[in-house]
């Protein structure tokens, strides 16, 4: 087979009108291939685009577009606990010690508890305040119980149970129990109602230069002498709108009622409560006042 020289090539590819950079192709330097049909050439050079995609109509429908599909719900498994949303709310346990500064529901029902069984803390507010307190006091004491005002669970049993000391007398009067520091209203020979009081503590003391001994006698007395203006200042300290039923000592109210002996000789309960027997008229000229 003849073999074309370079010359011979060069002349096939003038009469073809190609320029010779289009016979380069890649990185191998010159590359040269005639046949009877043609030359292979760059496809890039010549290749044809591809049709442009066609608009469709203004009037055209926009296409729909699949339903989009909702994933199945998963299955919790077995032992899964119940979705935080669905847990039954818990309940509060119910109080079971109330002491002063305490409110609520809880204190509400102690209140009236104890108004209900004669230890006197005034309106029922659902506050635990002084005037509880003090009942609280008068509770533990006819209870035998330990004496912190606060109502625990022995309080409460004994507030339930409604529970409030005999009389000693007959008829109606203030019968003072020093044993027990406690002031029990008394009518009909029955107790109607129960305070915490706080009589003389057996220790000396010293009014305008003499000296006396703080103790509160025993007997059966009558109210000789009352004071409702307000306080008022004597030997035995000072004194809320007292009711003097033998000499000087009298039973008046104080801001200061411990739940043990502590006054010079007198019987103090509550201001408040001294203002509510004033306007009851529980204790006034002439009533029988029992001290034992």
């Amino acid at each position: 087979m003849a073999i074309r020289t370079d010359r011979a090539i060069s002349g096939t590819l003038r009469g073809l009108s190609l320029r010779r950079r289009d016979l380069l192709r890649g990185g191998l330097g010159l590359a040269v291939s005639a046949t009877v049909g043609g030359l292979a050439v760059d496809p890039d050079r010549y290749a044809v685009p591809p049709p442009e995609p066609e608009e469709p109509p203004e009037d055209a429908a926009p296409p729909e577009e699949p339903p989009a599909q909702e994933p199945e719900p998963e299955e919790p498994p077995e032992d899964a606990a119940p979705p935080e949303d669905e847990q039954p709310p818990e309940e509060e346990p119910e109080p079971t010690m109330f002491r002063v500064g305490d409110s609520g529901d809880g204190v509400l029902s102690l209140q009236q508890q104890l108004g209900d069984a004669g230890y006197w803390c005034g309106k029922p507010d659902g506050g635990f305040g002084h005037l509880t307190e003090q009942a609280v006091f008068a509770v533990q004491k006819a209870n035998g119980l330990y004496r912190d005002g606060v109502a625990g669970p022995k309080t409460l049993a004994a507030v339930a149970s409604g529970f409030v000391p005999a009389a000693a007398n007959g008829g109606d009067l203030f019968e003072v129990h020093l044993d027990s520091q406690l002031l029990l209203v008394v009518r009909g020979g029955a107790t109607t109602m129960v305070f915490n009081t706080s009589t003389g503590n057996g220790e000396p003391y010293t009014f305008e230069g003499r000296n006396y001994t703080a103790v509160t006698p025993t007997g059966d007395f009558a109210v000789w002498y009352t004071d409702g203006s307000g306080w008022r200042d004597g030997e035995l300290g000072e004194l809320y709108r007292p009711m003097f039923y033998s000499g000087n000592y009298a039973v008046h109210g104080s801001n200061s009622i411990p739940p043990f002996p502590a006054s010079h000789g007198c019987c103090r309960i509550s201001v408040a409560a001294m203002d509510m027997v004033w306007a009851t008229g529980l204790l006034a000229m002439g009533s029988r006042v029992v001290v034992r």
